[in-house]
């Protein structure tokens, strides 16, 4: 009877430790997706930033294209502008010699 009373505490001090252990895995397993969870979410803000500085790039690389236009209608302006300068400064003075 004493061997069976043994036993029987032996086994429940079993369960007791077995409940604990599958408590704790099961802790560990929310744990675990939890933190799978905040790595998946990283993963898309950093895509995200990632998309986003595509896209300045590629903004940045168009208002340089433009930029370079505005200056290359400048100098061509700028060439015109002399050119007229010196064509009424010549039609001025062949007036004024007439």
């Amino acid at each position: 009877v004493g061997a069976i009373d043994g036993i029987t505490s032996i086994i429940s001090n079993l369960n007791e430790i077995a409940t604990e252990v599958s408590a704790a895995v099961q802790e560990q397993g929310q744990a675990t997706t939890e933190i799978s969870n905040s790595v998946q979410q990283a993963v898309q803000s950093t895509q995200e930033v990632t998309n986003h500085i595509h896209e300045m790039q590629a903004a940045a690389r168009q208002t340089g294209e433009a930029a370079h236009q505005v200056l290359g209608a400048s100098d061509k302006l700028n060439t015109q502008s002399g050119t007229l300068r010196d064509e009424v400064g010549n039609f001025l003075a062949e007036v004024r010699e007439s």
